[in-house]
């Protein structure tokens, strides 16, 4: 197995991975996974280029086809405040996050326009704050309606791509 991987690697890349495998150090062989992807490619790029494309076909048909067709699942809960929609949520992922590669939850909207994902704060009593103007109102419900186009877009069907189960509170 050493001598086959003489192929696909360099000497120093091939060290740090029998090293990594044989500390059974999962946390550099994730750090050199990259590394030995790229090498792998390169080096069956330059020895066999049908091999090469035949497997870059195949990964855009796989791509193509994920986009018709996610395996991902998007759920959303909708209650009154005290309606017990955590409880929903926490058996949902508890009962299905083992089926999906990874778990997204959101609440209430998927933010796109913000880094810091400022305004997905749970407000706990929102009746206590001051009606907004019906100006600015009319103003946020369009930038609320582009925000959830293109989170969804950006955000919500490339996780569905990535067998995802997305959870959205509200």
């Amino acid at each position: 197995m050493y001598k086959r991987l003489d192929k696909y690697l360099g000497p120093r890349l091939k060290i740090e991975f029998f090293n990594s495998i044989n500390e059974n150090n999962l946390k550099k062989l994730n750090s050199i996974a990259s590394r030995l992807r790229k090498s792998i490619l390169l080096k069956t790029f330059l020895s066999n280029p049908l091999q090469y494309l035949s497997y870059k076909a195949f990964n855009l048909r796989r791509i193509v086809k994920s986009i018709f067709n996610p395996t991902g699942l998007f759920i959303t809960v909708i209650g009154t405040d005290g309606s017990g929609k955590s409880k929903v949520i926490n058996k949902l992922i508890t009962d299905l996050a083992p089926i999906y590669r990874r778990t997204a939850l959101y609440h209430w909207k998927p933010t796109f326009f913000n880094k810091n994902n400022s305004e997905n704060i749970i407000v706990t009593e929102p009746h206590k704050q001051e009606p907004r103007p019906t100006l600015i109102s009319s103003i946020k419900l369009p930038l609320y309606f582009l925000q959830y186009l293109f989170g969804y877009v950006f955000k919500i069907i490339p996780l569905k791509m990535r067998s995802t189960l997305i959870i959205f509170d509200r």
